[in-house]
Parts: C-alpha cells; sequence; structure tokens
C-alpha cells in the first residue's frame, strides 16, 4: 500500500466507510452464487482504513453468501472500533437470529433488489416491520428506472431507510429527470438516506473518475446533505467482474467528495454525523 497515492481530502476523526464487503476465502460463498469473489479479508481492508484515515466501516453482507452471515461476523470482530454491518436476512428469519446478528453488530438488513438477494417486494415491508423491535435501519439496493412504481413502498416503511449507490441509475441521468425527483421526494421525508457510493452506476459512467455521475452526486448533497453518506464500495466487484471497469482506486473514490461538497462541514456531515447516527449505536 506504501506506493499507492494517499488521498488529498484529510478524513476527520471518525469519519466512516458505509459500504464494504468482506471477502474472506475461509468462508465459501453459496452454490448459487452470481459471481465468484475476490478475496478481499478483514486484514486488507484494515490497510486501506489506514491509508484513507479512516476510523469506522459498515459491512454489508456479500450477496455470495445468501443468508450465511459467518464472515459477515467474523469481519466486524476483526476490523473492530466501532464497526457495524447490513446482513441479508429472509423474510422469515427467527427473532433469535435478529438478536443474534444485532449482538455481533449487525444494524440493517439489506434488502438487495438486483441479482443475488433473498427479498420480493412484496416481503420489504414485513422484513422492515420486524426489524424495528432492534433498531435496524432497511438497505435497499435497486435499480433507479424502478423508483416511480416503487416510492409509494419505500415511502410507507417503517424506521429509516438507506438507498444504496446514489440510487443505481443505469445510465447517466440530469438531477432534474423524474425518476430522480422520485428519490429526492424520498429524502424529504426525512426517514430515508442515500449512499454516495458506487459512481459507476450502472457500469456505463465511464472510467474514473466518473464524471457522468458528477451531476446526481452534487444535486444530492445540495439537496439534503443530513442524509447522505459516502462508502467505497470496497473491493469494487460487481464494477470489475460485472461491468469489466478497472478498479476505482479508494483514494480517488474518497477524494470525489473534494468535487461534490463545498465545503469541510459538510464533508464532515457525510463522513462522521450521519454515519454515526445511523449505524453507530
Amino acid at each position: 500500500m506504501s506506493d499507492l497515492p494517499t488521498p488529498r481530502l484529510q478524513a476527520p476523526e471518525g469519519a466512516w466507510d458505509s459500504h464494504i464487503h468482506i471477502l474472506d476465502p475461509r468462508f465459501p460463498p453459496i452454490a448459487e452464487a452470481v459471481y465468484q469473489p475476490p478475496v478481499a479479508t478483514a486484514a486488507d481492508y484494515r490497510a486501506v482504513q489506514r491509508r484513507l484515515g479512516l476510523h469506522k466501516a459498515l459491512v454489508i453482507q456479500s450477496s455470495t453468501h445468501g443468508t450465511n452471515h459467518d464472515c459477515l461476523l467474523d469481519a466486524i470482530a476483526q476490523l473492530g472500533g466501532g464497526t457495524r454491518g447490513v446482513g441479508m436476512v429472509a423474510a422469515d428469519v427467527a427473532p433469535a437470529e435478529l438478536r443474534r446478528l444485532t449482538e455481533g453488530g449487525v444494524r440493517g438488513a439489506r434488502c438487495l433488489m438486483t441479482p443475488g438477494g433473498v427479498l420480493s417486494w412484496q416481503d420489504v415491508p414485513k422484513l422492515a416491520a420486524r426489524i424495528q423491535e432492534f433498531s435496524w435501519h432497511t438497505n435497499i439496493q435497486m435499480r433507479g428506472s424502478t423508483f416511480p412504481e416503487r416510492f409509494e413502498t419505500i415511502a410507507a416503511l417503517p424506521g429509516r431507510v438507506v438507498i444504496d449507490h446514489m440510487g443505481l441509475f443505469s445510465r447517466p441521468i440530469a438531477p432534474d429527470h423524474p425518476e430522480v425527483g422520485y428519490l429526492l421526494r424520498l429524502l424529504d421525508t426525512g426517514r430515508v438516506w442515500v449512499k454516495l457510493s458506487a459512481p459507476y452506476g450502472g457500469g456505463i459512467m465511464g472510467p474514473p473518475p466518473f464524471t457522468a455521475a458528477w451531476p446526481l452526486a452534487r444535486a444530492l448533497v445540495r439537496h439534503a446533505p443530513e442524509r447522505l453518506v459516502w462508502g467505497s464500495d470496497w473491493p469494487n466487484t460487481f464494477m470489475t467482474q460485472v461491468y469489466k471497469l478497472p478498479p476505482g482506486d479508494p483514494a480517488l473514490l474518497l477524494d470525489l467528495l473534494l468535487d461534490w461538497a463545498d465545503d469541510d462541514a459538510t464533508r464532515r456531515r457525510i463522513l462522521v454525523d450521519n454515519p454515526e447516527a445511523l449505524f453507530g449505536a
């Protein structure tokens, strides 16, 4: 890591990376995994964390492990220091399993509405209601083109909701596009947050630094900086294996906040205050 550039952005004390995956070969993928995971261990990420000056992380359950959370819980324990996780549980998950995951540091349920998920849209409201007992948030990854048809469902969910990857629009999109309007309306509910992560979007945002995604990112920051968090999406598996793009250097991805947010106070809010309120308890 010593030969790699350090980020230009000096992360404030307590900064979070709010979207990473740990893919440790000690925990094999499920038979029906949609892709073959690379090696991305907790030790590997700790080196990234040190290089970027980050302090806390939200580990997202990989679809390659399905509903087996052994790798996730191991990663949370290894990284320590307030690390939290998002699990991927079935709609009929037992209360005892939710309790076990909570004790292991899990603070959210992953609703992966793209290939590799375990839930239908009919399952999401039921699961969102069940996890309120454990103070979890509902973490949704979905295609941006489906916001118009799913808006009412998401807006009616109880508790806190986090939308992955700036809405995961599969094309460069203007901030005044009606599909973006639905995402902004969700932010306006005061219960929905969005991750400034995966600026390669649906794979056609070009090579780093993904400038086609900048207008959307800037619009989100202008609209509701108090409900945004940042994530590296390390190790950028879909980017390299599904979209066949070169990996985004984590330092470059962090530095994008210098172009998306105009001042240190806003960047601190996105990197520290918002994720601490969402995941830190």
